[in-house]
């Protein structure tokens, strides 16, 4: 009786402690799918809230590397038109330049502050409308 005890009270933590962490990955990303601008490498980037506004968010995942920083995020329910109209954004407001479209594929760039260094903007649609965005400085 007195390990079943142990048992159960090891199993009430571990739910608890799943909860919390479910709570806290919640959290975050909503956070950033609710962030107009987003910081990547010391460079000030608009997001996909910017032009398209609140999307679920399936994916976010940040990556520090010796060539530079990395943020990707995958949206669900996102639309050409809201494609195209972030794009413009870019473009238009923040000195992007379209520098490779290949069917639902873009990469956007522009210099960075630090000398030697890209901030870029890769787009990917898929036909179901699933955005996946990764903005990188290197």
């Amino acid at each position: 009786m007195f390990r079943s005890k142990k048992f159960l009270a090891g199993l009430i933590i571990c739910a608890i402690a799943a909860v919390a962490l479910g709570i806290a990955v919640s959290s975050v990303l909503g956070s950033y799918t609710k962030k107009p601008v987003i910081e990547v490498g010391g460079e000030e980037i608009s997001t996909l809230y910017a032009t398209a506004g609140e999307k679920d968010m399936t994916e976010f995942k940040t990556t520090f590397e010796e060539e530079g920083e990395s943020l990707v995020c995958t949206y669900t329910g996102v639309t050409q038109e809201e494609i195209r109209e972030y794009m413009e954004k870019l473009t238009g407001e923040e000195g992007f330049t379209l520098a490779e479209e290949e069917e639902g594929e873009y990469r956007l760039e522009k210099p960075a502050a630090e000398e030697g260094k890209t901030v870029s903007v890769d787009i990917s649609l898929s036909g179901a409308g699933e955005a996946k965005i990764l903005w990188s400085v290197s």
